[in-house]
């Protein structure tokens, strides 16, 4: 997004969008009602996690306001039961967020980039049977991350979504 000021005055200029909201999903591999008569209910958790799901907003090539959230299960931490969560900056799904970008002088201009970004690693290659369903059906370890993006309607002709992002000018 480019922002003008178009003005022969300078001009204080704010940014305010909606803080997108991290929608991880997953399903573990489990036999969830212990198979034949005599076996156990097994679960098989995944051997390493790491997923990550970041927004990063840049004015000008400089960075200005991000938020990053990680999700990890190591495996070279034996016995780990759950997963490991590090969070940095602002929360994400946390409501609308202004930033304040600066007084633009006269005729001049920002650029600005919002970034979203996930991506996962995982090692999860063990599948359960399901017994209780059929003999060969296995449920094996799923898992997407997503973020939800911001929007509001918008009318140009035909109805659309745009991104949640306001500019407001003093």
């Amino acid at each position: 997004m480019r922002i003008h000021n178009a003005t022969a005055q300078p001009q204080a200029q704010w940014l305010e969008f909606t803080v997108p909201t991290a929608a991880p999903v997953f399903a573990t591999a489990t036999n969830p009602l212990g198979g034949p008569s005599g076996y156990q209910a097994e679960t098989a958790y995944p051997d390493l996690q790491a997923t990550r799901t970041t927004v990063d907003v840049v004015v000008d090539g400089l960075p200005v306001w991000s938020s990053t959230q990680n999700r990890l299960r190591p495996k070279r931490v034996p016995g780990v039961k759950g997963d490991l969560w590090l969070k940095t900056g602002s929360a994400l799904g946390s409501g609308k967020t202004t930033l304040f970008l600066g007084t633009l002088p006269a005729k001049s201009a920002l650029h600005v980039l919002v970034v979203l970004r996930t991506d996962a690693r995982l090692l999860a290659p063990d599948c359960k049977l399901d017994y209780s369903v059929s003999p060969s059906l296995k449920r094996c370890h799923a898992h997407r991350e997503q973020l939800g993006i911001p929007s509001v309607a918008a009318w140009s002709g035909a109805p659309t979504l745009r991104p949640a992002i306001d500019v407001f000018l003093n």
